[in-house]
């Protein structure tokens, strides 16, 4: 029973990894799909659907990396949205926020 419980628990390990870097890579495609203004429903699914299978590949090619990238980019563009700016400036904000994430979080990695 140990045999099998430690089997699974690494088995479901990785399934919520890439579950998790689906999620991830999904949402900043929708997000980024927000911010173009596309309005073509089968695009925006489309473009979401590929941002997920980017996440999942990402997260399983390079696990720490793709985490510092994603948990920036996510939390970027969620923190833009109670930033009071125009919707121009949005993805220049998103850039700033992320990029100052992916540091912070490069600088924690390396120690």
């Amino acid at each position: 029973m140990g045999i099998i419980g430690a089997l699974l628990a690494v088995f479901l390990r990785a399934v919520g990894i890439g579950l998790a870097g689906f999620l991830g890579g999904a949402y900043i495609f929708m997000i980024l799909s927000s911010m173009l203004s596309i309005t073509n429903q089968s695009l925006e699914l489309g473009l979401t659907i590929v941002g997920g299978i980017l996440g999942l590949v990402l997260v399983l090619a390079l696990f720490n990396w793709a985490v510092i990238l994603l948990s920036s980019i996510s939390g970027a563009a969620l923190l833009s949205k109670f930033v009071p700016i125009a919707r121009v400036n949005d993805a220049i904000w998103v850039a700033i926020l992320a990029v100052i994430g992916i540091v912070v979080q490069a600088r924690e990695l390396k120690s």
